[in-house]
């Protein structure tokens, strides 16, 4: 079929391309277009030049050029480009397919993986940032030119790689104990990757509105935000970690708000009043509720939880230097525990009044009392806020726990009231550096017509009277309760000379001792500025069983001043066999906190079961004074039974008082096996067999055989020794009267003033023969002596005691302490010193 339009029909200027182009093998159609013109156009595909036109044989066909050369010449020729543009024709070649295959693919789409990889473990690593080896540099010339510490900082600043993070709101995610056992960098790792699945958490991320995530104890996330509108924002929304779906909890618009919980507040109190009552003392309460309730059934807990308007703890709240642990409110105790504060390591007795408690008064009385108003009770603050003015009752559970009833005295009991009163006022002991003399009161002169000092009497070993005693002589009982209980006193006998033993000729004044490692400058002034009272109590439950006296420290006060102290000291410790110093010194401020402790757990051993045991171990420990040969069984009985070692001592002193002088010069040997090698803490048995070679007799005679030429070696161990027997007495006495004293250091360092050197036992430590005689010189002493007036004590050791208490010298601290040498294969007794001290 023929083309429409004819070649003539063509420019001429056209012809010679159509004809070449045909000649070419190239088949060219030209179709009219509705304007009339023509249009040139190419097949898609091309002749091949190397078939044959016709019946001409393949080798006769001259070779044809490319088409390409071809469609490159029709460019060329400037002619044809007004007429037929280059565009309008395609030629199609048997090129190289440009579409991607399978594995094109498939390679793309790992190498999109790996991209991805890539970026999110670069985003979920975890790890310590280090500095630039030139910013430490210029650190250290910080530190090297000696500037000061605002350059230093801005170096330390500047050499962080990132900012720190300062965000103080908390949020909450629940998780439970899902992550107890996870650890930390992990969880980090999870939720700052790509798959927390959180976009509100990914928004604060770009913002850097979240600093910081931590486990909460007991389970749950904390996460630390900037601001409170992201807080809002996290709230009640999921986020996923390691594979699980967790839930942030709401914003919880109290977590900065300090808040105190109150235990045991029923359902009845008035919370409104105690409410008033904070608000009157400056607490200024936000909101309150009971701390654990259920609102679907309305039940609650008795712990009220109190919020207040400050981040902090109100000044008032403030009791004695530390947040308030106890609420007094229409009489009863409340236990407390404010917000971040720390527990204490015991709790207090149910029913006693603690240090540091608030007392809000009753229902009907007047807040705060008149007298608290007027500001003529001071009230005790800390070194950093000022408190307001604290009401303080007439009279707390513990002073009426401590409080005796009133009873009618005898003739005796009278008499001994008025020789206390006319006696020396009780002193204190000197403060380290100063003679006893300028910190004792002034004391009253005895009178020649004081007839109830015990005076000595040569081989006597009556009882003393007084001479208003009007009845005759009958049955002797030991305790005075009434004029019912047919009680009479004794006849005086004659007067014994105390001319026997001079004790002031091996005593010094007393010496500065030097404090180096031991405590600083001004500890022991610092230690002696608490106010103290140590009180004597009847703790006598049946009078069958002896008198029996329980002595403790009561009004333990802390002044402001120990608040603010940096003073120390290192206390001796002992680790089962050795004995050594503590490689840590303790502030002032636990030291006086131990001491405001002792007041109530001292009452603990004078509860009426244990006044009740006590006196069923009575006739045990009578056994012992009797028959016991090994002195370790006797100082462990007076540090584990001290009330039924107390009663005993006191029968013992009513009665000829032999077994107390027994007792004494086996405690004073055991001092002496004790002293000796204090390094080693081992038995007195084995001490003994190691220095006399043999096992100890089983007889108290046979030993006191043994040791009998060691006191009257010399003049000064003789003198020593006598005053070492009486003394030693004292401390079984003060071991079993006074407990709490006799086993805390810090109560034998605030009497006497000085450290305290220990003699080793083994089962508790003995005291210097120095720091005896401080004590028997102090308050403790007084106490002790109205005791043995009462049980009407005589003997030696009584004479012995009441001479050194008289006294004002002390011996010499390198000559002071008995101990045992072997010379030449026999066992000598010097005097010496000790080196465990605190």
């Amino acid at each position: 079929m023929e083309n429409p339009a004819s070649s003539s029909s063509l420019p001429r200027e056209h012809t010679s391309h159509l004809s070449s182009a045909r000649s070419s093998g190239v088949r060219l159609d030209v179709d009219p277009d509705t304007s009339g013109s023509m249009e040139l156009s190419t097949e898609s595909t091309l002749l091949d030049p190397s078939e044959p036109d016709g019946p001409n044989d393949f080798q006769d066909t001259p070779s044809l050029p490319p088409a390409s050369s071809l469609l490159c010449t029709l460019e060329k020729d400037d002619p044809m480009e007004s007429a037929i543009p280059t565009a309008h024709i395609g030629v199609a070649s048997r090129g190289k397919d440009t579409r991607p295959t399978m594995a094109d693919v498939i390679a793309r789409h790992e190498r999109l993986r790996r991209d991805n990889a890539e970026e999110d473990a670069a985003r979920r690593r975890v790890e310590t940032p280090k500095p630039l080896a030139c910013d430490i540099e210029a650190i250290e010339r910080q530190y090297a030119a000696g500037n000061d510490w605002s350059f230093i900082a801005m170096r330390i600043d500047q050499a962080r790689p990132y900012e720190l993070p300062r965000a103080k709101h908390d949020m909450v995610i629940d998780t439970g104990r899902t992550f107890a056992k996870t650890p930390l960098q992990k969880i980090m790792a999870s939720l700052t990757g790509k798959s927390h699945g959180s976009d509100v958490l990914e928004r604060l991320y770009a913002s850097h509105e979240i600093g910081q995530i931590s486990k909460l104890p007991g389970g749950n996330l904390r996460v630390k935000v900037k601001s409170k509108e992201a807080c809002l924002l996290l709230g009640r929304t999921k986020v996923n970690i390691l594979g699980g779906c967790f839930l942030f909890k709401e914003f919880d618009v109290l977590s900065a708000k300090y808040f105190i919980d109150i235990s045991s507040i029923d359902s009845d109190t008035p919370t409104d009043l105690i409410l008033q009552r904070l608000f009157q003392l400056g607490c200024h309460p936000v909101y309150d509720t009971f701390r654990d309730v259920n609102l679907a059934t309305g039940l609650t807990s008795a712990t009220w939880r109190v919020y207040f308007l400050s981040t902090t703890c109100p000044s008032a709240l403030m009791i004695n230097g530390l947040v308030c642990d106890q609420v007094l409110f229409d009489n009863k105790l409340h236990p407390a525990h404010g917000k971040n504060a720390p527990y204490q390591s015991e709790r207090l007795p149910f029913g006693y009044r603690s240090h540091h408690g608030l007392d809000l008064g009753t229902t009907d009385g007047q807040f705060p009392p008149p007298e608290t108003a007027a500001g003529s009770t001071p009230s005790f603050t800390s070194s950093s806020h000022s408190l307001p003015r604290q009401p303080i009752p007439s009279k707390s559970y513990a002073q009426a726990a401590r409080a005796t009833p009133i009873r009618q005295l005898t003739s005796l009991q009278k008499a001994v009231e008025e020789e206390k009163t006319r006696t020396s006022q009780p002193q204190r002991g000197a403060q380290h550096g100063k003679h006893s003399a300028a910190s004792q009161l002034a004391k009253v002169p005895p009178t020649s017509t004081d007839t109830l000092s015990i005076s000595s009497f040569n081989d006597s070993n009556g009882k003393i009277s007084p001479p208003s005693s009007p009845k005759a002589p009958k049955k002797l009982l030991l305790l005075t309760n009434g004029p019912e209980d047919n009680f009479v006193t004794a006849s005086n006998k004659k007067k014994r000379s105390r001319k026997a033993t001079d004790f002031s000729n091996l005593m010094v004044k007393q010496q500065p001792t030097r404090l180096d490692g031991i405590a600083t400058a001004n500890y022991f002034q610092a230690l002696q500025s608490m106010s103290v009272t140590f009180e004597s109590k009847n703790v006598t439950a049946d009078k069958t069983y002896g008198v029996r006296y329980h002595v403790a420290p009561v009004d333990v006060k802390r002044p402001d001043s120990i608040m603010t102290s940096t003073e120390s000291a290192f206390f001796v410790e002992k680790h089962h066999t050795k004995i050594k110093k503590a490689s840590k010194a303790t502030p002032i401020m636990e030291v006086t906190e131990a001491m405001l402790d002792d007041e109530n757990t001292a009452l603990l051993s004078v509860l009426p079961d244990r006044l009740a045991e006590a006196d069923t171990k009575v006739d045990g420990v009578c056994k012992l004074f009797e028959n016991a040969t090994n002195p370790d069984h006797i100082t462990k009985k007076a540090i584990e039974c001290p009330l039924a070692f107390n009663s005993t001592t006191a029968l013992k002193m009513a009665g000829d008082g032999h077994e107390i002088a027994e007792l004494a010069q086996m405690h004073v040997i055991n001092r002496v096996f004790s002293a000796t090698c204090p390094g080693d803490d081992t038995t007195f048995s084995a001490k003994w067999k190691k220095l006399m070679g043999s096992s100890v007799p089983s007889k108290r005679g046979d030993i006191f055989k043994m040791c009998a030429k060691w006191w009257t070696s010399s003049a000064s161990i003789t003198e020593l020794s006598r005053a070492s027997k009486a003394l030693g007495i004292f401390e079984l006495i003060l071991m079993s009267i006074a407990p709490t004293i006799f086993t805390n250091d810090h109560w034998i360092q605030y009497i006497t003033g000085q450290p305290v050197k220990w003699i080793p036992a083994h089962h508790t430590r003995l005291l210097h023969p120095n720091t005896l005689l401080r004590l028997l010189r102090s308050d403790l002493g007084s106490l002790c002596m109205q005791q043995w007036r009462e049980v009407q004590w005589q003997g030696h050791l009584l004479d012995d005691l009441e001479s050194l208490r008289t006294l004002d010298g002390f011996y010499p601290d390198d000559s002071s302490v008995l101990q045992l040498r072997v010379v030449d294969g026999d066992v000598v007794m010097v005097a010496s010193d000790l080196a465990t001290r605190c």
